[in-house]
């Protein structure tokens, strides 16, 4: 489910546009929604930032 918001967030295409190996894009919207409206995907995009930043020299 993570990998199919990845690839929607990465490449910009619409939901019903997923490739057939991810699950179905109504599911993968559905669940990207309840994890958005409980904050999670705003938490999840500040530990990646925060990882892959490095401090200035």
């Amino acid at each position: 489910m993570l990998d199919a918001v990845r690839y929607v967030a990465d490449n910009g295409v619409k939901w019903a546009t997923l490739p057939a190996d991810f699950p179905p894009y109504r599911r993968v919207h559905a669940v990207a929604r309840r994890r958005q409206a409980t904050g999670l995907l705003a938490e999840l995009h500040d530990r990646l930032r925060d990882r892959v930043r490095t401090p200035p020299c």
